[in-house]
């Protein structure tokens, strides 16, 4: 296995895993999840940095001290998603929408 085959594997982690957080949790997934991810893609640049040795380290660096703001944004992004698929779930099939055999309908 390359070290491309390895990066690609772990960068698929890294949007998986946290995703199935955000998506389970709810509101605090968005916090926990944005950890995650940020977390695994510095485990990528260090096994990326151990087997490919031509690459520079400045992005590896600069993800360390400002990543956790894709993160986030990753994170919101995939929260407001599943929130607005279930609002637009509710509003096509009327979840929650008065019947017409309630007493008050007309």
């Amino acid at each position: 296995m390359g070290p491309h085959a390895l990066d690609d594997i772990i960068l698929t982690v890294a949007l998986v895993l946290p995703a199935w957080i955000v998506l389970r949790s709810g509101y605090t997934g968005i916090f926990f999840g944005a950890l995650l991810h940020w977390g695994l893609l510095i485990v990528a640049g260090e096994v990326l940095a151990a087997t490919v040795h031509d690459r520079g380290f400045n992005l590896d660096a600069l993800w360390i001290l400002f990543g956790w703001i894709p993160s986030l944004v990753f994170c919101g992004m995939l929260y407001a998603a599943k929130r607005g698929m279930i609002r637009v779930w509710n509003w096509w099939f009327g979840v929650g929408a008065p019947c017409a055999n309630q007493p008050g309908s007309k």
